[in-house]
């Protein structure tokens, strides 16, 4: 029987809610409607699975192009899929250190009041990934897909 269940319009579980009930073993359904696969809902029953799933259903692809400014040469980091996050720098090393932050930035005001917005509750899978890693270099590597 699955304890806690997120259905489609609403704002998905805080991530703190959603690892306790995983904590005691409890499965939770997702509301996945929102992910580039189109899977309509998912159960989870740990947190590996959970982290197995959403790198599966919210994956990240990370594009890069030039700045569009004639003035300078610099980069733009951004995700092809997910959150409005972009990186802009001089050097590529600097649009990932802007990519970071601004996702750093994200993550918080999603937890905080974007997950309630519904331009925003899409994107929660991209963002439990995020939210659930050990540290900044951890959702840097997340976020340019590569292993940790």
């Amino acid at each position: 029987m699955t304890i806690l269940a997120v259905r489609p319009g609403l704002p998905q579980l805080d991530i703190g809610s959603l690892l306790e009930a995983l904590a005691h073993h409890q499965p939770v359904e997702l509301d996945c409607t929102a992910s580039p696969t189109k899977v309509a809902t998912i159960e989870v029953r740990s947190r590996h699975d959970l982290e197995e799933k959403l790198a599966e259903l919210y994956p990240f692809r990370p594009h890069m192009s030039p700045l569009e400014d004639a003035d300078r040469v610099g980069v733009s980091i951004m995700l092809v899929h997910g959150p409005p996050i972009c990186g802009r720098g001089e050097s590529v090393a600097e649009a990932i250190r802007d990519l970071r932050e601004n996702a750093l930035d994200y993550i918080t005001r999603w937890e905080r009041e974007l997950r309630f917005d519904i331009a925003h509750q899409r994107y929660w899978g991209w963002v439990y990934r995020l939210m659930i890693c050990g540290d900044d270099d951890h959702i840097q590597d997340r976020l340019l897909a590569r292993e940790h």
